[in-house]
């Protein structure tokens, strides 16, 4: 079932978690608001819950029956 992500998708995801951890540096507190916790708060686990979450929605992730 494992199919080689395209060099496209790969390159638009790699944008969104560099955003996002460049987002989640500058504001520790929004980090710490996605993650539901007060401490141990790393923006890297942040902007990946980010990526995670549009890998999800990605429409070839999703299987209809």
């Amino acid at each position: 079932m494992y199919k080689q992500i395209s060099a496209g998708k790969l390159q638009i995801l790699s944008k969104l978690y560099s955003d996002a951890l460049r987002e989640y540096t500058v504001k520790p507190k929004e980090a710490a608001k996605l993650l539901a916790v007060n401490s141990d708060v790393k923006p890297q686990k942040a902007a990946l819950v980010v990526v995670a979450n549009a890998m999800l929605n990605l429409d070839e992730i999703i299987t209809k029956n």
